[in-house]
């Protein structure tokens, strides 16, 4: 939660108007002004893949230490990020199940409720 803005809140900023054509809120990937950034849409919508769910786990600024124990066989650092070991997510699964309810659990660290325009290097 202390990495790029596209990293604490995702990329949930494009969508589609009536005549498909693909719209990008005011976010970190808009122009300085908040126009679009035909550059970032362009790249940012070009993947034939997304991740939807209605079962989730999401702790932002209520995030849980893992157990030792399950972090060995579940967690492994790469280049910024933790990722979960495809054979592992099963017990991770198992675990947050067993301990928390499926939804939004906070929200993201550094949220205050009011977006501020990003300045500064991306």
């Amino acid at each position: 939660m202390n990495g790029s803005l596209k990293q604490m809140y995702g990329d949930n900023i494009y969508h589609k108007d009536i005549n498909g054509n693909w719209l990008q809120e005011n976010s970190h990937h808009a122009l300085d002004d908040g126009s679009i950034n035909l550059k970032n849409v362009n790249t940012d919508t070009v993947g034939i893949y997304v991740l939807i769910s209605v079962n989730f786990f999401y702790f932002g600024k209520s995030c849980i230490n893992i157990p030792t124990n399950l972090s060995k066989d579940v967690c492994t650092d790469r280049q910024g990020y933790i990722y979960v070991k495809n054979n592992a997510g099963p017990k991770l699964v198992e675990y947050l199940t067993d301990n928390y309810t499926p939804k939004r659990l906070d929200y993201p660290l550094q949220f205050n409720g009011v977006f501020a325009r990003f300045r500064g290097g991306r």
